[in-house]
Parts: C-alpha cells; structure tokens; sequence
C-alpha cells in the first residue's frame, strides 16, 4: 500500500475502519453552511430546466405507459410514513429515532422501478427532445404526445444537491454504503475523490447490493456535494438482509437490500446523538422527519425477491 494511503488510514478513524471492513460513521468536515457554498458545476436553474422537460414529457409517457395515467404522466413515488418500522428500528437496533420516520418509495416508481433507472429514462428523454427538436419535428410548445405516433421511431448526489435547493441548512443528508464498497466515504474523507479505489485499501468491492457495488467514486459528485453532505455511515451486508426482512414484517413493504442501506445511519444512535448535538438540534428533534430514501424493488423478480428474504436465516 501506498504510504500516502497509509497516512490516511493512520489519521483518519473511519478510514482506518474502512479499510478493516468495519461499519463506520464518518462526519463531513469539510461541510459548509449553505451561504458558504459556492458550487459552480451545477445551478438551480438545471433543476427547472429537467423539471420543465419531464413536465412537457408527461403527456407522451401518459400515452404510452397506461401506468402513469394516475400521475398524467409523471414519474413519481410515494413519500410514506412507516411508523412500525421505527419502532422496530428502536427496539431492534436502540436507534432512539424522534420525530416521523418516511420512505420515500423510488423503490415502487412506475415505469422505472428505481431511481437510477428513472434517471437514465430521463437521459434518453433529453437526447430524443434534442434531436427532434433540431430536426425541426417538434418544437417545445407542442403537445409530445405526438411523439407517441408511428412516425417517431425513436443517487444520491443528485437527490442531495436538490433537496439542499429547498431546504437548504434545514436539511441533513447522510450517504450509505456497503463496507466492502465505501468508495464515497474513502473517497470524500480522504479528499482524493475518483483518485482512489477501495481495492486501493484492499478492500474486495463485493457486495450483496449491488445496486451500490461501486469501486470507485464518481469524479463530479463528490466535489459538488461536499459541502452540503453531512456525513456517510457504512453496513454490513447482514444487516441489510435485517432490515429487509424488518421492513416487510412491519409495514408489508419489499425494498431490494441494497435499498436498505438507507437505514444506515439511524441504526447508529450514538454517532446520530454526536451529529445532533453538534449541530445544535436536540431542541428540534421531537419535530424532524427522517426520510429514508428506498431506491429500488419494484422490478425484483418474485422468486428472487423469495431467495432474498430467506438469506441469512
């Protein structure tokens, strides 16, 4: 191993646990408060643009996914409140979670199925508006659901940097992370980014979640989102198999595991009760609301999702 890297697992404790494949818990400090910040490589006014699209989409994915008829179109999921899973989540693991604990279901988004996926649809999206609009075959003010006819043949960054938009120093964004795939958290604690691997610290990058078995972090999302991130917390891939299996017994709700790295961070109570106080909120947590954002599960195979739940007994 490099000595440099050496160094950082000398003086930096979440580093040093990383690298032994320990659960861990580490803190931005490099997290400045919202006036503070002056980020460059993304603006507010992308956000309305991407909103503005999806918006004058709809009518077209209205047409053609009967499925979003409910929403005219739009590719949304539920924000719930999952009151049993926090009292599991108290008693199980001690969270000592206040306030309202909510999932925000990208795990059951129509059409899609997960977050990712949804991100990619908008992509393909953007490029077909580009070229038929140069084409001269549409133009903005149409309705796209003539896109629909025969004749047209055709993660958590980025949730961070958008709700930061609306809440601003109100809100308080944790990443999660298998602990054989911490590369955010190397990556950021480290501050060398996409400069390293986990395979670097000799950590093998397999993982049960493999919607998060990811080497190496990205080179634009961890700059842009370092000083809004509050912190990143790491699990064992057990636990995400617990926290599956907790989930569907209380709330009758299926996330794949890997979404289950959501809860990562509120299962480490005493870490949390750090943050807060630090931060000065121990007054205001009678009030907070937790969301745990569920990424996907809808389009896992029902003989898969049978494997998933008996795993680990």
């Amino acid at each position: 191993m490099k000595a440099e890297l050496q160094t950082f697992i000398d003086t930096i404790p979440a580093v040093a646990d990383a690298a032994a494949l320990k659960e861990t818990f580490w803190l931005n400090d490099r997290k400045l408060p919202e006036a503070e910040q002056n980020i460059t490589e993304v603006n507010p006014s992308q956000i309305k643009d991407a909103s503005d699209r999806l918006i004058r989409f709809a009518p077209y994915l209205k047409k053609v996914f009967p499925e979003l008829e409910e929403t005219n179109g739009i590719i949304e999921s539920e924000l719930r409140g999952i009151p049993s899973m926090q009292k599991f989540l108290n008693t199980t693991y001690g969270a000592d979670i206040e306030g309202t604990l909510m999932l925000k279901m990208d795990s059951d988004l129509p059409v899609s199925g997960s977050v990712k996926a949804r991100g990619g649809i908008y992509e393909v999206l953007k490029h077909a508006e580009d070229l038929a609009l140069e084409s001269g075959m549409l133009k903005v003010t149409d309705d796209y659901s003539i896109l629909a006819e025969p004749e047209f043949v055709g993660a958590p960054g980025g949730v961070t940097y958008g709700i930061k938009q609306i809440f601003g120093d109100n809100v308080h964004c944790f990443f999660t992370e298998p602990t054989h795939a911490c590369c955010m958290m190397l990556g950021m604690a480290t501050g060398l980014h996409d400069g390293i691997s986990v395979k670097d610290f000799g950590i093998d990058g397999r993982t049960d979640a493999d919607g998060l078995a990811v080497g190496r972090p990205s080179a634009f999302v961890g700059r842009v989102i370092q000083p809004m991130l509050s912190g990143i917390a790491t699990i064992q891939d057990n636990k995400l198999y617990d926290l599956m299996r907790g989930l569907l017994n209380e709330e009758d709700i299926f996330i794949e595991p890997s979404s289950c790295a959501a809860f990562a961070a509120l299962i480490r109570p005493e870490d949390m009760k750090k943050y807060i106080q630090e931060q000065g909120l121990e007054s205001k947590m009678k009030q907070a609301t937790h969301i745990a954002w569920a990424t996907g599960g809808r389009m896992v195979p029902e003989e898969t999702r049978e494997i998933y739940i008996k795993t680990g007994l």
